[in-house]
Order: structure tokens, then sequence, then C-alpha cells
């Protein structure tokens, strides 16, 4: 069966429609709790990128991404903008505890870890910087801007200002195409590594593969 090319595909929601929770720990130190709540997927409007996700599409996405992340303690979010839907330990930021269905839209709750990437969204946080909620995920467009019925739930990402990057965001990753591999991803340049490909054959396919992804990280 030919392989499905699916888009990264990067939303942003009004920062404003998101509320912080700071609270005591009550476990006997000075510690706090911090937490995101608000909307973190909208359905059935277009969103400032143009696309529309329907909600019969989204809905067992978020079920499936609930069962095999958000339960098993996996849901793992970056703060700033990634332009790769691996999740990476070292780069995570928070945790999303649940996405609840409101209406069309899916409310979520992020807890804030105890990382340096997380630290730092905490002392934002405390400064009253506005966060704003960036959802990770892979999937195809169809011509009116629908997210076709392929699209994957990756992650939920907290940015400061996601205005500033979006074009150069939205530019960058139109020229990847990713590779579902069971729970694992690929990350092809079509047109280049197809150009490797008909003038090596498939004798250098791994070499080519791995040459070409490093070439596009240090465009990065």
């Amino acid at each position: 069966m030919a392989e499905e090319r699916l888009k990264l595909l990067t939303e942003y929601v009004n920062a404003s429609d998101l509320s912080y929770l700071v609270e005591d720990k009550n476990d006997g130190t000075k510690d706090k709790s911090y937490r995101i709540k608000g909307p973190f997927i909208m359905c059935e409007q277009r969103n400032q990128n143009g696309r529309i996700y329907r909600k019969r599409i989204v809905s067992p996405e978020v079920e499936r991404y609930t069962n095999t992340h958000i339960k098993m303690r996996k849901s793992l979010g970056n703060i700033s903008h990634p332009e790769s839907c691996v999740l990476k330990y070292e780069d995570s930021a928070i945790l999303t505890e649940s996405l609840i269905e409101d209406g069309n839209n899916y409310i979520g709750t992020a807890m804030v870890l105890d990382t340096p990437y997380g630290k730092i969204l905490k002392a934002l946080m405390n400064d009253n910087i506005l966060i704003s909620c960036s959802t990770r995920g892979l999937g195809s467009l169809l011509p009116n801007g629908e997210v076709n019925d392929n699209f994957k739930l990756i992650a939920t990402d907290c940015c400061v200002d996601p205005s500033a990057s979006i074009a150069v965001t939205e530019s960058l990753i139109e020229q990847f195409d990713w590779v579902v591999d069971g729970d694992s991803f690929r990350q092809v340049a079509v047109e280049t590594f197809q150009k490797d490909l008909s003038k090596n054959g498939t004798r250098n396919l791994e070499n080519d593969l791995r040459k070409f992804i490093t070439a596009l990280k240090n465009k990065i």
C-alpha cells in the first residue's frame, strides 16, 4: 500500500480565551501548581490559517489521544513553535491532563511541568505574560480548506506570541511531508528526495534519506 503523505498542521487559539490556575500544592511546601485552561481545539469554524476542523473527524481523534496519551501521561507539549511532530522529554513544558467536549470546542487543561522550559513558562505566567495555545497535528487538506479524515493529533503546545511566526512556520512546514509509520513519524522533503531516489535508485535509500533529513534540520 502506498505511503500516505501528511502535512504538519499548527493551529493557534485566541490567548484571551485561556486562563491560568495557580494553586498551593498542599504538601507542606511553598511550591505551587500551575495549570492552563481554555479552548484547545475549535471545530466547525474557519480558523486564522483558513482551515476548518469538522467535529466528526476531531471527536474520535480526541478520544484516541485521550486513551493513548492523556491517560498514559504521555501528552507532553512544548513551549514555542516546534516544526516537528516528534515529542522529546527534554523539550517538554506542559502535560495535557484533559480535553473535554464543550459544544464545538474542546476545553483543555494542561499542567505546567517543573522542567527547564516549564520553569520559563511559570515565570512568564507569574509576570502575567499572555500565553497562547497551539495544537500540532498531521493531516491533509481538502480544496476548500477542510482538514481531511486522516487527521492525527500530536500535541498541544504553549507559545508567547504566535502571530509573529505563523507565516514563517507555515511556509517552512509546507516544504515537508510526514509519513506515519506505526506510532512514529518520518519527515521527508518530497522533491529533493525524489531527485536522489531517481539518481541512485534504492541502493542508497537509507543514506540518501539520512543525508537529506540532516540537511533539512540545518535549515531550521
